[in-house]
């Protein structure tokens, strides 16, 4: 079966959110291929055309949520909105009542180096940000 062009990418994205969410949600070590790929409609067969393994997609995932994140404050930041109200944002009752916000820290520091690596890096550029916002109120 033939498939259009940008299929592989459309599906290895959708691949991506949902495991950023499953992830988010379960946490890394409950998060399953199985599981992952269930809730994106594919089979656990589907999986190996897009990753090596469950490390590369845990790396992809992390990658992605925290460049969402960034992506939101950077919009937070065009619009001139202050440190405050980018934490306001962030810290809503609904977000804070979202199951997929479950706290990651203690998972992350059992990754891979490279995952643990660019997690940092990803966090390091989102503080420098949330930092610059600080700068404002001064």
């Amino acid at each position: 079966m033939r498939f259009e062009k940008g299929h592989k990418a459309a599906t290895r994205r959708h691949i991506i959110d949902v495991a950023s969410k499953c992830i988010r949600r379960d946490g890394i070590s409950a998060a399953g291929i199985a599981g992952i790929m269930g809730e994106a409609g594919l089979t656990k067969g589907a999986f190996s055309p897009h990753f090596e393994s469950k490390d590369a997609l845990v790396r992809e995932a992390l990658e992605s949520a925290l460049g969402d994140q960034q992506d939101r404050l950077d919009d937070d930041q065009g619009r001139g909105l202050n440190l405050e109200g980018a934490i306001r944002r962030y810290l809503n009752r609904a977000h804070l009542q979202d199951p997929a916000s479950a706290a990651l820290l203690p998972e992350i520091a059992r990754q891979p180096l490279s995952t643990r690596r660019n997690y940092e890096k990803a966090l390091r550029s989102y503080v420098s940000s949330l930092a610059a916002l600080g700068s404002r109120l001064n």
